[in-house]
């Protein structure tokens, strides 16, 4: 945001950004545990998530995860831009679909692309 606005940027747009971050972020989690769910249960890392020690259920998890990539998406469409809006929205569906359904299981490599998907998250920054 700096770079793009050859300075300090306005305030009230950052902490918009920063706030649709933590929407499509948490999505893109919501949306991960809720696919992992069977393996989280087997890794001492992850056996306290909400779903695998009962605290929220399946479904309700689902429609979180669904519920934040859409106010995610609409927050930046509305408060920031329509290209953040899609950069935030493409990097969740790359994180939840080529990342966590594609590559995590089948590959050592998904580390390199949850990382890469990480990356897109956190650029998804708006532009003034």
């Amino acid at each position: 945001m700096f770079l793009a606005q050859r300075g300090v940027p306005n305030l009230l747009l950052v902490l918009e950004v920063v706030f649709g971050g933590y929407l499509s972020a948490g999505g893109a989690n919501a949306l991960n545990m809720y696919i992992d769910r069977d393996i989280d249960a087997l890794m001492h890392r992850t056996e306290q998530r909400p779903l695998v020690t009962g605290m929220v259920s399946p479904p309700e998890c689902l429609v979180f995860g669904i519920a934040l990539a859409i106010a995610s998406t609409a927050w930046f469409w509305l408060l920031v831009n329509p290209l953040s809006a899609a950069l935030a929205l493409g990097a969740l569906l790359f994180y939840v679909f080529v990342y966590t359904l594609g590559l995590k299981r089948r590959t050592a490599q998904n580390i390199v692309w949850g990382g890469i998907a990480a990356a897109c998250r956190c650029s998804s920054a708006g532009r003034p």
